[in-house]
């Protein structure tokens, strides 16, 4: 399904090999999606000395950041387009929308379940 991102990466994958080669890495995080949408993490170190804590803690803030999201977003879009995957790309937009909308209703919810239904104030103008 990804064929344009393999293809894509490829190039890049194998400028990234070429950098790799001289620096291997010492921390990854890598996520895959199964059979009935289990979600796989798989966590690779070197070792557990502090380099390598703090290069996974790294990668960590990266993910934990909305311009990760963001970013990944962009590859997508780019691949997408130039396979011309338009409606596939349009299911992501609907995605994104869709979880932002919630999101909203979300965070007016919390913030309605600690406002009392009628304020003190309204009691003292009747």
């Amino acid at each position: 399904m990804f064929d344009f991102l393999k293809n894509k990466q490829q190039n890049s994958a194998e400028e990234l090999d070429e950098e790799l080669d001289e620096e291997n890495p010492i921390a990854s995080i890598t996520y895959k999606i199964g059979p009935e949408n289990t979600v796989y993490i798989d966590v690779g170190v070197e070792d557990y000395d502090i380099e390598t804590v703090e290069a996974l803690c790294k990668i960590l803030d990266v993910l934990s950041e909305d311009v990760a999201y963001v970013q990944t977003i962009e590859v997508l879009k780019k691949g997408f387009e130039e396979v011309n995957a338009k409606d596939a790309l349009d299911l992501i937009y609907e995605h994104i929308g869709k979880q932002v909308s919630q999101k909203v209703v979300n965070n007016v919810k919390e913030y309605m379940k600690d406002q009392p239904c009628i304020k003190p104030s309204q009691m003292l103008n009747r």
